[in-house]
């Protein structure tokens, strides 16, 4: 029997071909690596994929399977959030979680009104709190730098260890540290307990991953509940909830605007608010930094920081390829990318500079590299922006490159405070230029990496920021309880969208979202869709580790990879 996925046994009637929602080709595209054409096609395939499990949850919603349906429809979320489909956001997706949540969670009840003279109670809800990665040192820093509240803590889906210095701020502002209990398959218990956390609010902030379907259920009434600001974070990829949230705090211009544009956030409820930070300063000097290193103390060091993910090679040039030319003309220079780990297809680019280009793995001890560098160099395809900010904050002039069209901002580094002195460019060529002039100049070096540490202090810490986190208060408690925004309904493929697949994800396959997922199903829904997923995947050894993973608790393979990977230095 030939196989076939779940989105081809309920085919979807929309085309995007012929939906009328495909803009013509526009003479003012830029498209430097020729995706414009090549991303419609994947762009309808994942839309389908997408569709299906859309369809899926609601017919699990119709049958009165409210569990199964809330888990089609994380499976939903993660097909787009793995393969771009012209969709930022859902109603009919957020329309299924809110009536799941109204019919099966209810209202989080009446609230527990504050002591006399308490501090603004705030909740933050986190899927998961990781060493590594922006997320958890944004919320600390939130908490030590916001005095005026009292802080708590709620994680829907953790898995392995809790970073530290998380529970331990928490703690010190006298909040409470909370993660839901309960199998990882009892999503509606799960969204009870956090609605129950809730009633003790004033406002909820969700820092939450774009797939995860808990904070939806547990706020679906809006009856009687505090009020929600969702944190976006992820702000190039889908997510839920857009109707929802009183309001959605985004981090840079970029992804502010695309909430306006594309997310259907109205304007009102759409606010901006700088990165938390802490001053940073050099723990040793360069030079003994260098040698910490392993290098030597004259060597002038290029840093770029990120996870293995966002260095993707773009057609035939990686991003080791794209430092050749600078490196070949300065000898005494080497690139070191943390974060990037074994890349085979760097090894040209290696063996051209003389092994002057380091791919480390990833590390959560970061100071002695930052300490290190004398320029800072961004990801690419995928910024990294609380990298980029990491180096600025110790004098470190930063470079990026997006060659992109200004339809597409959210593909490039826009933070604030550092947007405006960050040097920028467009293609390899003035990369390489600009590269060569740092590298020359020592004093612009340190002019421009002091120039660009002050305005950063000044716009994300110590009174500036707090009056910004002050005024997103104040205009979130001021809102009006009706008429919040709403979700697209219509996919869009232009520009941004065509592109998003090369960079971004260009993989939504329903069956693979499914496999994802399995272990949130309740053990008999596991069994009846295990039997369908074995019955049309093709077996190999990585299907079927995919397809027996979801019969082993979390905790156990916690227990497992931590005994088998080796550690993280």
């Amino acid at each position: 029997m030939t196989q076939r996925s779940v989105a081809e046994e309920t085919e979807s009637p929309f085309r995007a071909a012929d939906s009328g929602e495909c803009p013509e080709p526009r003479p003012d595209i830029v498209d430097p690596f020729g995706w414009y054409d090549r991303g419609e096609p994947i762009l309808a395939h994942n839309l389908r994929e997408f569709e299906a499990l859309l369809r899926r949850s609601r017919a699990e919603f119709d049958a009165g399977h409210a569990a199964a349906a809330a888990v089609f429809a994380e499976a939903a979320a993660l097909s787009a959030v793995s393969g771009a489909c012209g969709l930022f956001g859902s109603a009919a997706l957020d329309d299924i979680l809110r009536a799941i949540g109204v019919r099966w969670v209810g209202a989080v009840g009446k609230p527990i009104p504050p002591s006399p003279g308490q501090r603004r109670r705030v909740l933050h809800v986190v899927t998961t709190a990781q060493e590594i990665g922006g997320m958890t040192r944004m919320i600390w820093r939130w908490v030590e730098n916001d005095r005026s509240s009292v802080h708590s803590v709620v994680l829907t889906d953790q898995y392995g260890p809790v970073p530290p210095r998380l529970p331990a701020t928490i703690a010190s502002q006298g909040g409470s540290f909370t993660q839901l209990s309960g199998s990882s398959w009892q999503l509606i218990a799960k969204a009870r307990q956090l609605r129950d956390a809730a009633r003790s609010a004033d406002l909820v902030v969700l820092h939450v991953g774009n797939r995860d379907v808990i904070p939806v259920l547990a706020f679906a009434e809006s009856r009687d509940r505090p009020a929600l600001a969702y944190l976006n974070h992820a702000d190039h990829l889908f997510w839920l909830g857009a109707s929802t949230w009183d309001a959605v705090i985004s981090l840079r211009r970029s992804a502010y605007e695309l909430c306006q544009a594309r997310r259907g956030i109205a304007r009102e409820r759409n606010l901006l608010l700088p990165i938390p930070i802490a001053p940073l300063e050099h723990q040793t000097d360069r030079g003994t930094a260098k040698a910490k290193i392993g290098l030597e103390p004259g060597r002038l060091v290029l840093l770029s920081v990120a996870r293995s993910l966002k260095y993707a090679t773009i057609g035939e040039v990686s991003f080791a390829d794209a430092h050749v030319p600078f490196l070949k003309a300065f000898p005494e220079a080497t690139l070191v990318v943390l974060g990037a780990g074994d890349r085979p297809d760097w090894s040209d680019a290696m063996q051209a500079t003389g092994g002057r280009i380091l791919a480390l793995p990833e590390t959560a001890h970061t100071a002695d590299y930052y300490d290190a560098a004398d320029i800072y160099v961004d990801s690419f395809p995928f910024v990294s922006t609380t990298s980029m900010i990491e180096g600025a904050l110790r004098g470190v002039p930063a470079v990026t490159r997006n060659p992109f069209s200004r339809q597409c901002a959210i593909f490039g580094c826009d933070v604030p405070g550092l947007d405006e002195h960050m040097v920028r460019c467009a293609d390899l060529e003035s990369y390489t230029e600009a590269l060569s002039r740092l590298a020359r100049d020592a004093a612009l070096r340190n002019t421009l990496g002091e120039t660009t540490r002050r305005s950063l202090l000044k716009m994300h810490s110590g009174p500036g920021w707090s009056e910004r986190l002050t005024t997103i208060y104040e205009t979130i408690f001021s809102l009006p309880a009706e008429a919040r925004s709403q979700a697209p309904s219509h996919p869009l493929f232009a520009e941004l969208d065509r592109f998003m697949p090369f960079i971004h994800g260009d993989d939504g396959d329903a069956d693979k979202a499914l496999i994802a997922v399995l272990d949130h199903f309740a053990p008999q829904d596991r069994l009846r869709l295990w039997g369908e997923l074995v019955r049309r995947t093709p077996l190999s050894g990585t299907s079927v580790r995919q397809l027996a993973r979801c019969w082993v608790p979390k905790t156990s393979r916690q227990w497992l990879a931590s005994r088998l990977r080796p550690a993280v230095s």
